[in-house]
């Protein structure tokens, strides 16, 4: 027992030391950004579905997302429901926020926001722009929506 407390302990430990989200150039003509993904930040309360949408996304783009133009595989699109519109991919879902949450700033990065009450918010932002969702202040949780599958009797 204290063994498993022990690496839980030190998983834990590595895993907030790998928090920071750098911007890289890359490509040919070095115009395409790619923003490196790694682990999810401590201080957000993440739920089940959004961190195996991130541990997916951090292998299919081998830990680089390009920031532009990045398009998920057919999987990751209907695993996670991915919305179609205008040649890109986006992402809904959901933030509990602090009170002195920056609903402009989201904005001003291209992350759409509407506010229920001060503290619960819905969002939808380009698949590419979930390392700046996290990165957000006053964020203390964030959940992903999910499509409703009914479960309609069977007729016999």
């Amino acid at each position: 027992m204290k063994k498993i407390i022990l690496i839980s302990i030190l998983l834990y430990s590595i895993s907030c030391s790998f928090r920071h989200i750098p911007i890289m150039p890359g490509g040919k003509n070095n115009k395409i950004e790619y923003m490196k993904i790694s682990v999810l930040p401590d201080t957000i309360r993440f739920s089940n579905n959004f961190r195996m949408l991130w541990d997916d996304l951090l292998k299919e783009a081998n830990g680089y997302l390009s920031s532009k133009d990045y398009t998920p595989s057919e999987q990751l699109r209907e695993k996670y429901n991915l919305k179609y519109s205008d040649g890109k991919y986006y992402i809904k879902g959901y933030l509990h926020t602090r009170p002195y949450f920056d609903k402009n700033k989201a904005e001003r990065q291209g992350i759409s926001i509407v506010s229920y009450t001060d503290t619960l918010k819905s969002f939808s932002c380009l698949i590419s722009q979930l390392p700046e969702l996290i990165t957000l202040p006053d964020i203390s949780a964030i959940e992903l929506s999910k499509s409703i599958n009914l479960r309609l009797p069977k007729k016999y």
